[in-house]
């Protein structure tokens, strides 16, 4: 068990983010989950043995079918059948990510691998074709708008603005256009949702589940390696948010920090111990997902920032276990009091 001094000296002598994690040291609340827009993937989370190459181009076309494209950028192949403006924006925003994961590389000293072969992405136009795609690869898409498979090395995203709720929400609008005694401020408002919301899709979505991709394929994590599933999610939360500028690699990501002093009011905090040890499986409960994300952002943030190089060393040591063996909870302990006392 972690001690008193480890706990206090990783979280409690920090920015005012932390003020109350000590105290859920002392509960026992149900163990991390998933829920909906943020389902915690067995696919993506099980660590995948494969050292096969990606695909080619031609390969990954014949999968997909007809009316699909390669849109190719320095890094990334994207695979979407979608408007070419929507596609050279999903393409902008990914290659940022990608930079992004590269510069919290450099401030953590870690030697960023680059990948041998360009990184596959999927964009669907059609919600539809998504969840068809999710399934036949293993995965349960619903109530998801983006994932990465480990197994296949490739993320997986769909048009927003085909978003399932987004739909009901233009439908709300034709409705209103419709009639004679529509409220131009009812309906300007409806349009500030699906712009809001399909932005937030994918901007939120797309940057936390490629910076998944980039980080596997940077050397930061490895595929092969069970990764404890704080720091898996903790890390792609990092790139969430977009940085103001080119010296602020680090900037907070407003939202989890919401959530994570909400919890902290509530003291619905998860204790440290199961933090730290939470893997994902079938008894995973889905009323604490957005806790979980939030305290391991919270835990990356701070550890990126404040103590970066005993970060880094704890980063090596996870790449340096057994490929064949998931740690026990023990052990998991032990490793992150070795690296920070």
């Amino acid at each position: 068990m972690l001690t008193r001094s480890a706990v206090i000296l990783v979280l409690a002598i920090g920015p005012p983010l932390f003020a109350r994690q000590r105290a859920a040291n002392s509960r026992h609340p149900a163990p991390p989950p998933a829920s909906r827009g943020e389902h915690l993937s067995p696919k993506r989370q099980t660590p995948s043995t494969s050292n096969s190459t990606p695909t080619t181009q031609e390969s990954l076309l014949a999968e997909l079918g007809q009316g699909f494209g390669i849109h190719k950028t320095e890094h990334f192949a994207l695979a979407c059948n979608t408007d070419p403006q929507l596609a050279r924006q999903v393409a902008k925003r990914i290659e940022r990510t990608y930079g992004a994961v590269i510069a919290f590389c450099r401030f953590l000293r870690i030697q960023a691998l680059t990948p041998s072969q360009p990184l596959e992405v999927l964009l669907f136009d059609r919600y539809e074709q998504y969840v068809d795609y999710g399934r036949s690869v293993g995965f349960s898409p619903q109530h998801t708008r983006g994932f990465y498979d480990e197994g296949a090395n490739r993320s997986a995203f769909y048009n927003a603005f085909n978003d399932p709720e987004i739909q009901q929400l233009n439908a709300k609008i034709s409705l209103l256009e419709t009639r004679s005694d529509a409220q131009s401020a009812r309906l300007r408002q409806l349009r500030r949702q699906v712009d809001y919301h399909a932005g937030t899709v994918l901007q939120t979505v797309m940057r936390h589940e490629t910076a998944h991709q980039v980080l596997y394929n940077s050397g930061v994590l490895s595929r092969s390696i069970p990764t404890p599933l704080w720091l898996a999610e903790g890390l792609a939360c990092l790139f969430e948010v977009q940085a103001a500028g080119p010296r602020r690699h680090l900037p907070i990501n407003r939202p989890r920090l919401e959530k994570f002093n909400q919890a902290a009011a509530h003291n619905v905090l998860l204790p440290l111990t199961e933090l730290l040890t939470a893997w994902p499986g079938p008894k995973v409960q889905l009323t604490h997902t957005e806790t979980f994300y939030a305290q391991s952002w919270a835990m990356c943030y701070y550890l990126t920032k404040y103590r970066p190089r005993p970060f880094a060393a704890y980063l090596k040591l996870i790449r340096s276990r057994s490929p064949t063996q998931k740690p026990s909870d023990r052990q998991e302990l032990a490793d992150f009091e070795q690296s920070f006392g």
